[in-house]
This record gives structure tokens, sequence and C-alpha cells, in this order.
């Protein structure tokens, strides 16, 4: 027996949906926010501690490099 009846049971499922979505949109919005963040301390990290930052880190090869 059905206590419900299909336009109820459609508006019920229509608003979990959009719940979902919302939801969904949020932690979308949280992983952009703390990734941009994260890029950005990286960024300025790099800057303050190298000297020269768009040079290679690594040391200067010499000879043949064996």
């Amino acid at each position: 027996m059905r206590t419900t009846a299909p336009d109820e049971r459609i508006r019920r499922l229509r608003s979990k949906n959009r719940a979902l979505f919302v939801v969904l949109l949020g932690l979308a919005a949280l992983l952009f926010a703390v990734t941009y963040v994260r890029m950005s301390e990286v960024e300025e990290r790099r800057h303050e501690t190298m000297t020269d930052p768009h040079r290679s880190s690594l040391p200067a090869r010499t000879g043949s490099g064996r």
C-alpha cells in the first residue's frame, strides 16, 4: 500500500536531488578554495626562498655527463 501520492513522491525526489546538488556544489567550491590557497602559499614560498625562482635548483653539469 502506498501512503504518498505520485505527485508528492516526485516533489520529494526533486527536493532530494536539489539538496544533493547543493551539497556537491559546496564540496566543489571548498575543494577549489583549498587548492587555490595551497597553490598561492607554495608560489609565495618559492619566491621567498629562491633568489632566482626561474632557474633550476639542480647543480650545473660539467663535462661529458658521466
